[in-house]
């Protein structure tokens, strides 16, 4: 008998659209999935985000959420990750201290670690590099941007699209 892969996902909330997704991976063979989300954030409450009110159909956990000033953190998932030990954990907003620090852990523990992005609000190339190079660590360091380079260490890349995958 092969035993389930236990995969965590972090999420800041579970939007309606996410909850068949979540669902159907939940009734993949041997896949043991855990939701992991919590309240939306100052900056989503503003603009009118938040958890579908359907949250059913797979293992979903609620976790705090640390916000300071416009930065947002749910460093709770740390303490569950080093507790359970899940085989895989993906995890979006590769920048976040928060998510790096995860990446750090799951390094540490041997679990796999994979990024989930969304992309970019743009087509055009231009666009694209321009948003890619915003932030003081691009300014100061382009491509060897010490966040960039660390998020670059996980085990594989979730996307939306080709055109996410390039950025």
């Amino acid at each position: 008998i092969i035993s389930a892969k236990k995969v965590f996902l972090l999420q800041e909330i579970i939007p309606s659209y996410r909850v068949p997704v979540f669902r159907r991976l939940a009734r993949v063979d041997n896949v043991d999935l855990t939701v992991f989300y919590s309240h939306p954030s100052r900056a989503m409450i503003r603009e009118n985000l938040k958890s579908s009110k359907e949250i059913g159909g797979f293992r979903h956990i609620r976790i705090g959420l640390f916000e300071l000033g416009s930065c947002v953190y749910q460093f709770g998932i740390l303490w569950r990750v080093l507790i359970a030990h899940p085989d895989v954990m993906i995890a979006g907003q590769a920048e976040r201290l928060d998510r790096l620090l995860l990446l750090l852990f799951c390094k540490l523990l041997g679990i796999r670690m994979f990024w989930f992005q969304g992309g970019v609000p743009y087509t055009d190339e231009a666009k694209i590099s321009e948003y890619t190079n915003r932030g003081w660590l691009n300014r100061w360091f382009g491509k060897y941007n010490p966040k960039r380079w660390l998020a670059l260490k996980a085990d594989g890349l979730i996307v939306y699209s080709e055109h996410a995958k390039r950025y």
